[in-house]
């Protein structure tokens, strides 16, 4: 019976990999950009005209240039005045729709599986024993670059951990409770014009868990002698939650975006604050309103 659930744990965590790497390479392979430029040569810049300046090291301006010489210009928005180098601008551009937004929130949620549960505090036995729910999150995200995003993420997740009988003793079913909240770093599009968006992720932070009491029942000889009934009360846990992930997004609007993500998470207890956990698997989707200037 052990070797069967593990075989079905192993099996159930492969698929679940196969899968995020599956989704990584469809959005590498199918994910649209339909952003364009309608660049400029930067000697055809002229003062009273408003455009969109690229420099190389990826900052980018937008606003009225107020003067150019031969070596700098000077541009107004609402943040103030910027005297550039000419020579420091990559590119320019009278398309002034910023390239990316600058942040967004999003809520979600969906379906949770824990890998080679081992999740509960007192007996390794439990390994046997499946262990999924549901999660509900909310999360900013941040873009600095057109293709570089951070991310703040609050979930709140919900596990049932299935009984148990073995022989001579029997654990009730069983509720896991996790609150996490993390931070990532996201490597994507984040384009104000693409109808698609995508990312990767990369993070972690922090959870907290409670582990709902339950009845152990052990019998000492056989089935048929007086049951000792413990009863196990709840358990507050405190550990890492790190991983990565991949997510997919459509755009029905420029401000709303439906997606879905998968990610595969590795958490710790207490006990193992930074060695010996288990594999997490959400899978989520939900919507996300994008908020420009």
């Amino acid at each position: 019976m052990k070797n069967n659930s593990s075989i079905k744990n192993y099996l159930n965590s492969n698929i679940l990999l196969t899968g995020l790497f599956t989704v990584i390479l469809f959005i590498s392979l199918f994910a649209q950009n339909t952003y364009s430029q309608e660049s400029i040569d930067i000697d055809s810049i002229r003062a009273g005209h408003k455009y969109k300046l690229t420099l190389y090291d990826d900052r980018e301006f937008i606003g009225e240039i107020i003067s150019k010489d031969s070596i700098y210009l000077k541009m107004k928005n609402e943040n103030g005045i910027y005297k550039l180098r000419l020579d420091d601008i990559f590119l320019a551009d009278k398309d002034i729709t910023a390239t990316f937004y600058p942040y967004s929130i999003s809520v979600k949620g969906g379906v949770s599986f824990f890998a080679g549960e081992n999740y509960n505090y007192y007996y390794y036995n439990d390994r046997d024993r499946s262990i999924n729910g549901f999660n509900i999150g909310i999360d900013n995200i941040f873009p600095f670059r057109e293709n570089k995003a951070v991310r703040i993420e609050l979930e709140y997740t919900h596990l049932k951990r299935d009984g148990y009988h073995y022989e001579y003793y029997e654990m009730e079913e069983s509720n896991v409770n996790i609150l996490s909240v993390r931070g990532d770093f996201l490597l994507g599009n984040f384009k104000n014009k693409s109808m698609f968006t995508y990312f990767a992720s990369f993070g972690g932070g922090f959870h907290f868990s409670r582990e709902d009491a339950y009845d152990f029942v052990y019998r000492y000889y056989d089935t048929t002698s007086v049951p000792y009934i413990e009863n196990r009360g709840n358990v507050d846990n405190v550990g890492f939650i790190f991983g990565i992930g991949v997510h997919g997004g459509l755009k029905l609007t420029p401000k709303i975006e439906v997606f879905a993500e998968i990610q595969c998470n590795y958490i710790t207890r207490e006990s193992n604050f930074l060695f010996g956990g288990n594999g997490y698997f959400p899978i989520r989707a939900g919507i996300t309103y994008i908020i420009n200037k």
